[in-house]
């Protein structure tokens, strides 16, 4: 099996093979300032989104987002897209924003943004997606990309040969937001030209995602209230407060299977500081009155 690194080399070398092209960046949506400050790296006086699009392009390898706010005219450019959730209504189903919310763009996407639509004609349909980023991954040799952000951790992902959008009978635009489709295509430039390109490009992409964590070795990321928007990295096989698991779930995981952790300083029974966290279990080794030290843990003896 080759190495990640035979795997990353051979991409490069796919990619200095080819004509060099600078993509358009892609409307992905609109967000809160609140979500686009927890999640982008530093602040920059952007002045307009196209300069903010460029400023944010010379780290577009380790943070392939921009976000733009036309209140505050400022620039922040981040590894993370919008998680599904954070969406907020635009101001037309042209890729607009409230002026006292964030425009975020794609600069690493192939596809260029259309518009939004309720409904519209698809002929393949892979599995819902986590990212939006997943979706144009999936949809990469197609012409089209219709991406759902679903506001339950998923987005819904639609893809179509050609490279126009088809309205349905019933569709009509509506303004972007989540639970609508956002509609991309290819140009036919690009899928004539750039096919090779955009697998190589996927490939390292790829193998970025993999490599990236939010967090050291051991450590897990963990929500820091039930908003979703923040995280902590946590050892939750010793954290006290969070022993076993994270308390109000994992960062961008909304699997139902998730172990939720116990706050071992709650736990009826024990004497007070006589509890810690070993191997994701709370072990207590001292009880208050009425309780009967068993295996670690405070049994009632009443």
């Amino acid at each position: 099996m080759p190495s990640i690194l035979t795997t990353t080399l051979a991409a490069f070398a796919l990619l200095a093979a080819l004509p060099l092209r600078v993509s358009a960046a892609g409307f992905i949506g609109c967000t809160s300032q609140g979500y686009a400050d927890s999640i982008s790296y530093g602040e920059n006086l952007g002045n307009s989104v196209e300069n903010c699009i460029n400023i944010c392009q010379a780290t577009s390898d380790i943070a392939p987002f921009a976000y733009f706010s036309f209140d505050t005219m400022s620039c922040r450019c981040s590894p993370n897209p919008i998680i599904s959730s954070q969406y907020t209504q635009g101001t037309n189903s042209q890729g607009n924003c409230a002026v006292n919310d964030y425009i975020v763009y794609d600069l690493t996407t192939t596809f260029e943004f259309r518009q939004c639509l309720s409904n519209m004609v698809t002929d393949n349909a892979p599995p819902n997606t986590n990212t939006i980023k997943e979706c144009f991954q999936a949809c990469a040799t197609e012409g089209s990309a219709m991406i759902n952000p679903l506001g339950n951790g998923q987005f819904g992902c639609r893809c179509n040969a050609p490279n126009v959008i088809e309205v349905t009978s019933n569709g009509f635009a509506v303004n972007c937001n989540a639970g609508t489709w956002f509609n991309y295509v290819h140009t036919a430039e690009a899928q004539a030209s750039g096919l090779a390109r955009r697998r190589a490009r996927a490939t390292l992409e790829q193998l970025r995602l993999d490599s990236q964590t939010l967090c050291p070795k051991g450590l897990t990321a963990c929500n820091v209230n039930e908003y979703s928007d923040t995280y902590e990295c946590i050892d939750t096989k010793n954290e006290l407060e969070a022993c076993g698991g994270c308390i109000f779930g994992e960062f961008q995981n909304t699997s139902a299977n998730i172990t939720l952790g116990v706050d071992c300083t709650t736990v009826a029974g024990v004497a007070f500081g006589a509890i810690t966290c070993m191997d994701s279990q709370c072990t207590a080794f001292s009880c208050e009155k009425g309780y009967e030290l068993v295996a670690g843990s405070c049994v009632a003896t009443y």
